[in-house]
């Protein structure tokens, strides 16, 4: 995704930029996915929320960050297409973006982490154990409900765990 300050080039207001970017992705997925030529192993429309101070995120008007976020989260859910909305990126750069408006308590996340880039050695059997855990965002933990995923680096890959104890939407 893009932050407010891109929704000011195209015109718009934050929740309305939110809102677009949100259909935008509605209409990839039905494209690419729901026709069947590719397969989503869950119903979670991702956005990703990176980059503090680039991609149209400020750094200082938090409130419009989190204005483009709504308007991406209430249509996924108003378009009743069997999609939930989640949202991908870290604990440093989530609290950086939405500082003061970053409570995500009944929405889907997919941490990253790129501080584990020797450990843990593929594959943790959960978010917790061992002396590592994953560190979630938007006041959630490993064992929240919406903690569906946990992504790390080893060397130059990425490794992504999926929680299948909890409710995942597929």
């Amino acid at each position: 995704m893009h932050g407010p300050d891109d929704a000011l080039a195209a015109g718009l207001t934050a929740y309305n930029w939110g809102k677009r970017q949100a259909n935008w992705a509605m209409t990839d997925w039905q494209r690419w996915y729901a026709n069947g030529t590719h397969r989503m192993p869950l119903r979670i429309l991702w956005a990703d929320i990176e980059s503090p101070g680039a991609h149209g995120w400020s750094t200082t008007n938090t409130a419009a960050n989190r204005d483009v976020f709504n308007g991406f989260y209430d249509t996924v859910v108003a378009a009743n297409e069997g999609l939930e909305p989640g949202v991908y990126s870290t604990n440093v750069q989530w609290s950086a973006i939405m500082s003061g408006h970053g409570s995500l308590l009944n929405t889907w996340e997919w941490t990253a982490q790129t501080s584990r880039a020797s450990s843990p050695s593929p594959c943790p059997t959960s978010f917790s154990g061992g002396g590592i855990s994953a560190v979630f965002f938007g006041g959630q933990t490993a064992s929240s409900a919406k903690a569906a995923i946990w992504q790390w680096s080893l060397g130059n890959a990425d490794y992504d765990q999926i929680d299948s104890n909890k409710n995942l939407p597929d």
